[in-house]
């Protein structure tokens, strides 16, 4: 009988995993300063995202190429009014930023079952939330910088 739940088990767990789904990859306690906005961009075969901060903040330069595993590279970069990047080139400009964000409740949900959808995580006090490249979107509040990773589930096999 045992056999039969763990079996059970099995397959509901593998049911589950490929399943579209939206988890937190990783977390990095910036707490210094508001972040209003991220840029990324990519240089060779890597990642990079700015973390851009309110007024004349210096922004955060971090790596994502893994997600998992993120490597803040430069922890204050002196120019935070970033219009574009790419690899190590940049437009940036002197127009002043516009005023910090309103912060807002940002929640993970769950639509697999569409009739009863389930909130599977909060984030409260958001002020940057940016879909970058590579399935990831970055997510700011006051507790630090969130990488959210996307997974998309993939068809069933015919038989």
């Amino acid at each position: 009988m045992n056999k039969l739940l763990l079996i059970a088990a099995a397959i509901c767990t593998a049911a589950l995993a490929d399943q579209d789904q939206i988890t937190v990859a990783a977390y990095i306690p910036i707490t210094d300063g508001t972040i209003t906005g991220f840029v990324a961009t990519q240089h060779f075969n890597s990642t990079y995202v700015y973390a851009i901060r309110a007024g004349s903040q210096p922004a955060t330069l971090i790596n994502v190429t893994k997600p998992d595993t993120p490597v803040v590279v430069v922890a204050e970069v002196p120019t935070t009014n970033f219009v574009d990047v790419v690899g190590t080139s940049a437009l940036a400009t002197d127009a002043p930023q516009p005023p910090d964000p309103a912060p807002q409740k940002i929640r993970i949900m769950d639509f697999s079952d569409p009739a009863n959808p389930k909130v599977t995580r909060e984030f409260e006090g958001v002020t940057a939330l940016q879909r970058i490249p590579g399935g990831l979107i970055m997510l700011a509040n006051p507790e630090g910088i969130y990488i959210l990773s996307e997974h998309h589930a993939q068809p069933p096999k015919k038989k």
